[in-house]
Formats: C-alpha cells, structure tokens, sequence
C-alpha cells in the first residue's frame, strides 16, 4: 500500500532528498527535503507545490505534463 505524503513535514525525517520526474515529458528533477521545508513550511501543500512546477512546463497547455514526486 503506498502513502500519501500531502504536506512536506510528512516527509521530514523520512527523505532528503525529493525526486520529481513527469510521467509524460523528460522533465525531472531533484530536491533537498531540508531546502523545501525552509522555503515553504513543515505544512507546505505539497499539491500546490508541483502544481507550480508544472507552471513552466512547455507541453502545460496540452495537457501532457504530469509531474509526480517519486
């Protein structure tokens, strides 16, 4: 059974390291759990937080970007 992880306080302790790729196009990336938590909060939304990566994202408005935290 897999969890869900919705503020970044839940994954405190757990990782340090966030990996970020989408499901349909090459973007990916990797973050500092510690970095993440001093930028946006213990209870910073994580849903919020990839929905703003997806921001920039050229393949945004055809509906081909899926980013997932891994």
């Amino acid at each position: 059974m897999s969890r869900t992880y919705n503020v970044f306080g839940d994954i405190e302790g757990k990782l340090t390291m966030l990996r970020v790729e989408c499901t349909r196009c090459a973007r990916k990336g990797r973050y500092n759990v510690a970095n993440l938590i001093a930028q946006y909060g213990r209870r910073g939304n994580m849903t919020h937080w990839l929905s703003d990566l997806r921001g920039d994202c050229p393949n945004r408005t055809t509906r081909e970007c899926g980013s997932v935290a891994t």
